[in-house]
């Protein structure tokens, strides 16, 4: 995919996306747009907090089309759809959207969605250890 050709290209490298935000890439227009503060981390998905400003979007559909950006444990942004799973609001009305990733219509793509996870929680866990 054109995402993998482009995270094995910085990391390759050693560089960073230099992007900001999403503006600076073509993403398909399939919904309103909303952001969301990543709560946790695996191989078959993640979980997401999302503001209650935000949060209105999260009911508008089942399947989202993701973009996910775990600089700089990760070289680039990861593009992947994603299953709405379950959701949770809390006293203050932000919600927790727990999401699997979807691999139905191109299942090639995740062995690198997974390989990315898997590179950032190492390098999340490197930057733990030299905390301590």
């Amino acid at each position: 995919t054109a995402n993998g050709a482009i995270a094995r290209d910085l990391a390759t490298r050693g560089e960073m996306w230099r992007g900001e935000g999403t503006d600076s890439v073509l993403l398909p227009e399939v919904g309103p747009r909303f952001s969301g503060r990543l709560a946790n981390l695996g191989g078959g998905g993640l979980g997401l907090i999302l503001s209650r400003e935000d949060a209105a979007g999260i009911g508008k559909s089942r399947l989202f089309w993701m973009w996910v950006d775990l600089r700089p444990g990760v070289a680039c942004p990861i593009g992947v759809t994603a299953r709405l799973v379950h959701t949770h609001t809390d006293s203050q009305q932000n919600v927790y959207a727990g999401m699997a990733f979807e691999f139905q219509f191109n299942p090639a793509h995740r062995g690198f969605v997974v390989e990315r996870m898997t590179e950032y929680v190492e390098a999340q866990r490197l930057r733990q250890q030299r905390a301590a």
